[in-house]
């Protein structure tokens, strides 16, 4: 038989047995992320002086073949390799579980000064690279990575996965934000925000269009992640089960209108003031606003983005496109007001000397919040 088609053939085979096998993953399984190392940081988390005492572990290996991991980076700062997980924290921390609709966080009975350092390893050991990290905010982001625990392979498949690696992967991608937060108890909070982009083919008789597209929110993937991180910080899986961290939560807008009668460029979201402003810092990073400042007293972020032709701001991997010719322009500062009560909140947007801005711009500001928030 002709070895090329011979090859065609096995190459169709392994084709069609992986789209059969889409969709049959186990709930149980753990998640467990490759990253695709676009555009991402390998440094681990710059320590502020005052924390360059505390050790970190250098056990924790990116999974895969990159050759610029944590591990490599200790190695060459000839830190001691033995130390354990268990020796991160010098005890097990008293974790609680935070909730306000479909959103959780923790509430760690450690200094940021502890967690910070932490969470970076964290991150590393579930297989993602750090895209950007920055300790006067408190706010780690990774890079994209896929979840290879759906990469469900068998028989033929799996023996072709051998010679022809990538034939299970799965069309999706991840990302997440973390932030710490000190309490005035001199404990931390620490908030997961997480973004999924799905790929999307689109097949015309001369065509075969392949897009990543923005995929809903779901509060069970954040969920499972601070599943993960509470195991991590040193607690057993039986006391993690028993925070209920992991109890599943239906999906529900937060959103509860935009247009007010004295407030025309406001979102009025559910959810108390200091919550909501969390989340919305959050979102602000993930849809790439630069944020230049933050007063949590007055409930105010100053922020700077491009918006050259009036559209909405980039979102998920289209901000990696540094590839397209896109004219520059100026960047507008802009003011986020975060203000309400313990059940609801107003987001407003002004200039950025706190006067009010056209109601076009502000819903375009406002659509991208919202669709992040709901």
């Amino acid at each position: 038989m002709n070895f090329h088609l011979f090859y065609r053939t096995l190459l169709t085979i392994a084709i069609v047995l992986s789209l059969m096998a889409c969709g049959t993953v186990s709930e149980k399984r753990k998640v467990d992320y490759k990253s695709a190392g676009v555009g991402a940081r390998t440094e681990p988390l710059t320590i502020p002086p005052e924390l360059g005492s505390i050790e970190t572990s250098s056990q924790y290996d990116i999974p895969g073949e990159s050759e610029a991991t944590f591990s490599k980076y200790s190695r060459e700062k000839e830190l001691d390799a033995s130390v354990k997980t268990t020796n991160l924290l010098p005890q097990v921390p008293d974790i609680k579980v935070g909730r306000e609709g479909t959103y959780r966080w923790l509430i760690v009975d450690r200094p940021a000064e502890d967690i910070w350092p932490v969470i970076n390893e964290f991150w590393m050991t579930k297989g993602f690279l750090i895209a950007d990290q920055s300790a006067i905010t408190g706010i780690v982001e990774t890079d994209w990575a896929e979840d290879t625990s759906k990469n469900v392979v068998t028989g033929l498949q799996a023996w072709m996965e051998k010679f022809l690696p990538g034939l299970s992967s799965n069309p999706e991608r991840d990302k997440f934000w973390t932030r710490i937060e000190r309490l005035p108890t001199g404990g931390t909070e620490i908030f997961v925000s997480h973004e999924r982009m799905k790929q999307q083919v689109s097949i015309t008789p001369n065509i075969r269009e392949i897009r990543w597209v923005d995929s809903p929110r779901d509060p069970n993937v954040e969920a499972k992640m601070l599943y993960e991180l509470m195991l991590y910080l040193g607690l057993s899986d039986a006391e993690v089960f028993a925070s209920g961290i992991s109890n599943e939560v239906r999906p529900m807008s937060t959103i509860i209108s935009v247009d007010l009668p004295n407030a025309k460029n406001a979102l009025l979201v559910s959810g108390s003031a200091p919550k909501v402003w969390d989340r919305v810092g959050i979102v602000l990073l993930s849809i790439g606003a630069s944020v230049e400042s933050r007063q949590e007293d007055k409930g105010l972020y100053l922020i700077r983005y491009h918006d050259p032709d009036g559209k909405t701001l980039k979102k998920g991997l289209e901000r990696l496109k540094f590839w397209k010719d896109n004219k520059i322009t100026e960047a507008v500062v802009y003011q986020i007001s975060v203000s309400g009560d313990a059940e609801t909140s107003m987001v407003v947007v002004f200039d950025e000397n706190g006067e009010e801005v056209s109601v076009d711009t502000a819903k375009r500001i406002l659509s991208v919040l919202q669709e992040k928030l709901g």
